[in-house]
């Protein structure tokens, strides 16, 4: 048994998954990601393996989820491409 919510939440439909920009400006401001410990953290709390492996695996879902996104744009302007070539 795992401990705690393993992230495959993250593919579940009502997951809040933050935008391109949002994330942008996030690291922006607090110069890492969001929902992972600062390195200033670890340095003074330490660093819990399973929960880092399960924050990473989480982290490892979104960018499955923004290539998939992404990918759905880039398709969308091919064809608007080709469309207006026509």
């Amino acid at each position: 048994d795992l401990p705690g919510n393993w992230p495959d939440y993250v593919f579940d439909p009502g997951y809040s998954l933050m935008s391109l920009k949002e994330v942008e400006r996030y690291v922006s401001e607090n110069r890492k990601l969001p929902g992972l410990p600062s390195a200033r953290t670890i340095q003074s709390e330490g660093l819990d393996v399973g929960l880092m492996q399960a924050k990473m695996l989480e982290k490892m879902e979104e960018l499955v989820l923004y290539v998939i996104l992404l990918e759905k744009k880039v398709s969308a302007l091919e064809e608007q491409l080709v469309a207006d070539s026509k």
